[in-house]
């Protein structure tokens, strides 16, 4: 039996946004007209709908539109992230595996990874609605994978083998677009005629499709000495179970949200025949 445990730890900083010139520079877009008081805050009330937190109903706060006398008033530069702040990313992983190989030929084992990742972007350029869920925390739970292994000699040479693995869900965003009659606090139409604002209505990474569960299995016959060949065939059968979880979600928040507009669905239930000779 053997085991391995590590721990991993990345980070990075500087991303770039806006690229100019050498590439080993990073900037930003600033419109140096504008600064955060040119923009009046105002708060929407999410639509009556059980599919979102509590049914929806709430109010979401944080959100800011430019002064109508400032709308169409700009002069955008590229800036250095340093002038305002910095955008960071930093992950915490932790591995554990285990695999034993008992007398008999059979071989079992398996792992188990997690982690936890943090970005953080919580510095304003000119709008302070940058600041709304700035800080995304990626919890363990989210990124928390776990396989098992096994391969199991049969008589006869054959032999069974398989994995079976529990993978996190899919994330969910729902992205509304809030008229003026879901808008409080403004005192006034959105700036510009705007006939609606992008309203986040939930919190990033803080919903999930379920978990998937894949089991993939190989069922095989080896052939021995044929003419001082080795000759091994294979049966695959990849998503046994034929999980059909949703990879891709639609963030737009309207009638096909969670419904017809997912998308990426997983691979179905798939049948491989294969072989290897070996001379």
């Amino acid at each position: 039996m053997s085991a391995t445990v590590g721990y991993y730890r990345n980070w990075s900083d500087r991303f770039r946004a806006l690229p100019r010139g050498d590439f080993r520079t990073v900037y930003l877009k600033d419109n140096t007209s504008l600064t955060p008081q040119d923009f009046d805050p105002f708060c929407a009330t999410a639509p009556m709908d059980p599919r979102l937190p509590g049914g929806g109903g709430y109010e979401v706060y944080g959100l800011y539109d430019i002064s109508e006398e400032m709308f169409g008033v700009g002069d955008t530069v590229a800036v250095r992230p340093g002038d305002f702040g910095d955008q960071s990313r930093t992950s915490d992983y932790i591995t554990l595996s285990i695999n034993s190989r008992l007398d008999n030929g059979v071989e079992i084992g398996g792992s188990v990874d997690t982690g936890r990742t943090i970005e953080d972007r919580c510095f304003t350029i000119d709008s302070p609605q940058q600041l709304l869920h700035c800080r995304i925390d990626r919890s363990f739970g989210e990124q928390t994978q776990a396989k098992v292994f096994g391969v199991l000699p049969l008589p006869d040479d054959f032999m069974l083998s398989g994995t079976f693995q529990n993978l996190a869900g899919a994330p969910w965003a729902a992205e509304w677009g809030a008229s003026n009659a879901d808008i409080t606090g403004l005192g006034r139409p959105l700036a510009g005629g705007a006939r609606d604002a992008d309203v986040p209505l939930i919190e990033p990474f803080s919903l999930f499709e379920p978990r998937r569960n894949l089991l993939d299995l190989r069922f095989g016959k080896v052939f021995a000495d044929i003419s001082g060949m080795r000759l091994q065939l294979n049966l695959d059968v990849y998503n046994l179970l034929n999980d059909a979880s949703i990879l891709v979600v639609n963030g737009n928040f309207g009638s096909s949200w969670l419904d017809l507009g997912r998308r990426g669905v997983a691979a179905p239930r798939l049948y491989q025949v294969g072989g290897r000779l070996t001379f």
